[in-house]
């Protein structure tokens, strides 16, 4: 069936014309909204990917300074439990095995000889929640000015060294699954593996169990747990608060809005404070 189009230049509508209806502009693209829609939904998966594509990119930046890191603190021996919590990490989150392998490299001089240095920052952001920054970098002074304006911007402050230490816990921590285990059998091996602490997880973490030790006790316990038939998943070292700023939501999300800040910088490798959300 022939259709005319007819174009008003005064107007500026179009008017499509057959042998039952009259076709308004609006109609024409109420009508069209699924083809525009789907145009924007590949826009938008397109620029999600492009998000998620940067952040993975500094992950993977962030945890090849953690071996090369490791690797020059202590070699890479199997003793070298800096080591063995990095590339814990690494196979979290699928860091190509060939990228080990170069970051290694680099740390055994190798490689590249770039240096990055160990650096802790402290401060206080919104509302008063202490901060524990840890980093690798080139420049500490190029990182400490970075941090400096960053926590200005979000109504903090950097402080001296020492001044929030006193609020977090420096500890080895393993994730394990439970393994079938009692809670009584938990306890158990818990005690004997050299656990300062654990706890089981519930819901759908109910197979999973943390254990905590002395920090320098951590490849010892990991191979008293591994003795008992526990399978470690995650073997690292965690900083958490000794006690806590309870906040409500939106004084949470300014607090937030630091943490993103600072971990957006690729020389920070982890952000720790001790806010919490008021329940």
């Amino acid at each position: 069936m022939e259709a005319v189009v007819l174009a008003s230049r005064i107007k500026c509508r179009l008017l499509v014309v057959n042998s039952r209806r009259l076709i308004t502009p609006e109609r024409f693209f109420r009508s069209c909204a699924g083809l525009f829609a789907g145009h924007s939904h590949w826009a938008n998966i397109k620029r999600d990917k492009a998000v998620n594509d940067a952040h993975r990119a500094k992950e993977f930046s962030k945890i090849s300074k953690a071996i090369t890191s490791a690797v020059r603190r202590g070699g890479r021996e199997a003793s070298n439990a800096d080591l063995v919590a990095a590339l814990s990490k690494a196979k979290e989150i699928n860091f190509p095995k060939d990228k080990i392998e170069l970051a290694i490299a680099k740390g055994a001089g190798t490689g590249d000889k770039t240096h990055e240095e160990e650096v802790t920052y402290e401060g206080f952001g919104p509302h008063g929640v202490a901060f524990l920054v840890q980093g690798l970098t080139p420049s500490r002074n190029r990182t400490a000015a970075t941090l400096r304006h960053a926590f200005d911007k979000h109504e903090g402050r950097l402080v001296a060294s020492g001044s929030v230490q006193r609020n977090f816990l420096h500890r080895g921590q393993i994730v394990s699954s439970r393994n079938g285990m009692s809670d009584d059998a938990l306890m158990e091996v818990a005690l004997e593996a050299g656990a300062e602490d654990y706890e089981a997880g519930s819901g759908d973490h109910r197979d999973d169990v943390v254990f905590w030790c002395p920090r320098t006790e951590l490849l010892k316990m990991k191979a008293q747990l591994e003795a008992r038939g526990l399978a470690c998943r995650s073997v690292d070292f965690s900083v958490t608060p000794s006690n806590y700023v309870e906040l409500d939501d939106e004084s949470y999300e300014a607090v937030q809005q630091l943490v993103d800040t600072l971990e957006d910088n690729e020389d920070i490798q982890h952000v720790h404070h001790n806010a919490r959300r008021d329940s």
